[in-house]
């Protein structure tokens, strides 16, 4: 895979799969796509009706430029209460680039979580020898300070072999951002980005950070210019999509309809939130969950608005890019 890989987006519909592949074609960059298990996985998803295979059959087919990882891989992150371990076995067996162990919703403890670290790398690593990994995770499902990082990176270490050890390349760093109601609630710390940065450093770690939505473009900059590697973005480019499609009323109306059945909105909004007085936000922040919904599918097929949603998207994807300074990118 490539290293020079700055910019990782959430694939949460088939028309941001698309105009990622067509920009780094264009462009000649990498940008990385990375499907959460309740995106897609091997037996369920919502995006596209894609599983695993498929998603990454798709891919290939189209772009040797993407980078492919698993985010979020792991217990209890699909839409089932599971081990994890047959999600990763498919993620390693198909080919992911890269896989995100993500332990964090099961375990509690630093030793807890490097222990199953370890235990899904030396699992995939059996089943294709050649994936790549990352390890931590975002604040949101556990928060940890700098020494905390430390000491979870020197376990998983000592719990690997040398070739083991040698595919893990990226390290989750924390700073500050968390999610909420479609905005970046977090409060970002310099002091602590750099400590992170340092401690990825110190083991040979690439730093990414999470929940990179929603940050200007100064915010964007800090981060990059205090040596941070790469960075997740995904609800925001969502959101592009859904602010084109919310401009029809009649797709509007349904999609919101949907998103209620769904109870997916529960994730992204406080306990008190009354989703009938806030629809706009509904549809604006979870319209994606819908997307690949017949009825809802149809209806955007129908109204023919592809094109200004991908000039939006790609718009929003030379935002951010601008802002990291990606080379050897440049707004044209």
């Amino acid at each position: 895979m490539s290293y020079t890989t700055k910019l990782f987006i959430g694939p949460m519909s088939l028309n941001i799969v698309n105009v990622v592949i067509d920009f780094c074609e264009k462009n000649s960059i990498n940008i990385g796509l990375i499907p959460s298990r309740r995106q897609i996985d091997f037996a369920s998803g919502y995006v596209n009706n894609w599983k695993t295979a498929t998603f990454i059959e798709y891919i290939r087919n189209k772009s040797k430029l993407i980078v492919l990882q698993r985010d979020h891989g792991g217990p209890y992150q699909g839409d089932i209460r599971d081990d994890g371990f047959t999600s990763l076995a498919y993620d390693a067996y198909n080919g992911f680039d890269l896989i995100h162990i993500d332990p964090w919703k099961k375990c509690t403890s630093i030793k807890e979580a490097s222990i199953a670290t370890a235990t899904h790398i030396k699992s995939c690593y059996s089943v294709n020898a050649d994936c790549e990994y990352e390890i931590g995770t975002e604040e949101a499902i556990r928060e940890y300070q700098p020494e905390e990082f430390d000491l979870f990176i020197k376990l998983i270490k000592k719990r690997l072999n040398s070739n083991q050890w040698n595919k893990v390349k990226y390290g989750v760093i924390q700073s500050g951002t968390k999610l909420s109601s479609g905005q970046n609630t977090g409060t970002f710390d310099k002091k602590r980005l750099k400590q992170m940065i340092d401690v990825c450093n110190k083991h040979g770690l690439l730093s990414k950070e999470h929940n990179g939505d929603y940050l200007d473009q100064n915010q964007i900059e800090i981060r990059f210019k205090n040596g941070l590697d790469s960075i997740n973005i995904a609800p925001e480019i969502a959101n592009i999509e859904s602010s084109v499609l919310m401009e029809n009323h009649k797709i509007k109306d349904a999609i919101f309809s949907e998103c209620v059945k769904s109870n997916r909105w529960k994730k992204w909004f406080p306990k008190d939130f009354d989703p009938y007085k806030n629809k706009e936000s509904v549809v604006l922040i979870c319209g994606h969950y819908v997307y690949s919904n017949p009825k809802i599918s149809d209806m955007i097929k129908d109204a023919k608005l592809s094109e200004e949603i991908n000039h939006k998207i790609e718009t929003g994807i030379s935002r951010i890019l601008t802002a990291i300074h990606t080379p050897p990118y440049t707004i044209p």
